[in-house]
Formats: C-alpha cells, structure tokens, sequence
C-alpha cells in the first residue's frame, strides 16, 4: 500500500479512469511491464505475468500484447489498477475501473417470449417494476417468484419470461445478491397483438388484389371487345357461303321442284295434250236430263 501512495502523490503520466458497465470487456494498457497490482477498499491483489492469477480473476485476466485484458468484469474487478515493473519506484500506468448497471430499452410483439441475460453465474434476483408494483420473477434461490411458475424458467445464463402480454410492459431488474447492487435494467415494452398484424396484413394484400384488378379490367374488357368484333366479322363473311348453300338445298326440296314444271309451256310439252271426244244429243233424242225428270214425275 505504501508503494500504491507514493505512485499516486508522485502523479503518473498514464493515469486513467475507466467506466465498463457489467459484463463488457476492458483493456489496461500497461506497456513493457510485468506486474499489476489491483487494489479495493477490501484487498490487494497481485497480477504477475506468468504465475497463476487469484481466484477471483481466474479465467478473467490475461497480460499479453503489453495489455491487461479483463473479460466480463463484474462489480468484483472494480478497483485501482496499477502496473509497475517491480524493480524501481517510479511514476507508472494506472486505471480506476469503476463498474456500471446494463442499462437498455426492449420492444417486443404481444405473445412473444422475454429472455433477459444475468451477466453472472452467481446467485441473482430478478424483479419486474410496473407503474401499480414490483413483484419478484426470481428469488435468490433461483426459483421463480409467486404467479409465475408456470411461466419463468432459467437456461444458459438467461431468464425466459413465456407469453409476454401488455400486463409484462414495465422494468425488469437483475440484482447481484452478494452486494445488493443493480447488475441491469431492461424497460420493456408489448406492442399490439400478433393477430391485429396479421389482420392488417391480409387487408392491405385484399387492398393491393383489387387495386390491381381495377387496373387490369379496363384492359380486359378491352381484349374481350376485340374478340368478339373479330368473330361478328368471321361469321359475317361466312354467312353468304352458308346462304348459298341453304338456297340450295331449299331448291331442291321445294314444292316447285316437286310438282314438275312451273309453267304451262314446260306442261304441255312434258304431257301432250289428250283429244277426248264430247258426244253432244242430237235434236230428236232426248237429254240424260229430260229422261230423269220423267223418271222423278212417274
């Protein structure tokens, strides 16, 4: 600690302060030195290239490329950071890391599944804050909070909140247990229902369908004229051959044909005349009818 006070009253040239929120990744550039020392409120740590990191940094911390790199850094990594090469007291680099909540904005459809990521593997508690009150999704025993048993469920480092509906729209807070603070806040927000969009969906498909049929009839009616002008003079040119034909064979089952000759030279040509002889009484000889009127007075 000594040797921390004495760098920090002489000043440092490299002297950083660095905000990472939880989770995300930080660099430390430390140039040619081999040694690192991390200091808190609670403890001194040691980082020396080549030997093996301390328990709570296993896995986290790595010294390569003139760097000290810290991977998902946790309210645990917060603290001073100074690197120093072990063999002189001297100005060197420092950084003050300070660790920050996830902050961020969620917007999901009506009946769609929440997954909220925990950042951590240790023990958590999540809950959901609404405009009316805050409720608890889950405990630190990891088990889901009344109401929603059915419904919460943890797998890989998230929770999944099933079935989202407009009653799940509010803030949802993921808390470490350990030291009580906010590792995240996720404000959430439900938009309208699934069905309603796909309703609307199929009325603007309806719309667009009869748009185009509208602009497609003109043109049809237009083809549908033209066709039928086509087959008016198709039938019209061809009516005179059928006429003609009709004619034809009208002729040769009319009466006229039937009967022979249709005047009375082609009759008196086609059936000579027979000479008939009309015998006519003579003065003396009594008529057929004189001779029945005698019959009739008797």
């Amino acid at each position: 600690m000594l040797r921390l006070w004495f760098l920090l009253l002489a000043g440092s040239a490299l002297s950083e302060d660095v905000s990472a929120s939880y989770g995300q990744n930080v660099s430390f550039r430390i140039g040619g030195y081999t040694e690192v020392e991390f200091s808190t409120s609670r403890q001194t740590l040691m980082f020396i290239k080549g030997k093996p990191l301390p328990a709570d940094f296993q896995g986290r911390v790595s010294m390569e490329d003139e760097e000290l790199r810290l991977r998902g850094v946790t309210f645990q990594h917060q603290g001073l950071y100074i690197a120093y090469n072990g063999e002189a007291e001297k100005p060197a680099a420092t950084m003050n890391l300070t660790v920050t909540a996830q902050t961020g904005n969620l917007s999901l459809p009506h009946g769609v599944d929440l997954s909220l990521p925990l950042f951590t593997a240790e023990p958590v508690q999540v809950l959901f804050g609404s405009a009316e009150s805050t409720t608890v999704l889950l405990n630190s025993s990891g088990l889901p909070g009344p109401g929603y048993e059915h419904r919460v469920s943890v797998q890989s480092g998230s929770l999944t909140l099933r079935s989202l509906t407009a009653a799940d729209q509010g803030n949802y807070t993921v808390r470490d247990c350990s030291t009580n603070r906010t590792i995240s806040t996720m404000s959430v927000s439900v938009t309208e229902e699934e069905s309603t969009t796909a309703a609307g969906n199929i009325v603007v498909l309806i719309a667009i369908v009869s748009l185009l049929l509208v602009a497609c009839l003109p043109l049809c009616l237009g083809c549908c004229l033209r066709l039928r002008r086509g087959n008016l003079i198709d039938t019209d040119q061809g009516l005179p051959q059928v006429n003609a034909t009709e004619n034809g064979n009208a002729n040769s089952h009319s009466p006229t044909a039937l009967q022979g000759p249709s005047s009375q030279t082609e009759l008196e040509t086609s059936h000579p005349a027979v000479e008939t002889d009309i015998l006519l009484p003579s003065a003396g000889e009594p008529s057929v009818g004189a001779g029945l009127e005698e019959v009739h007075s008797e």
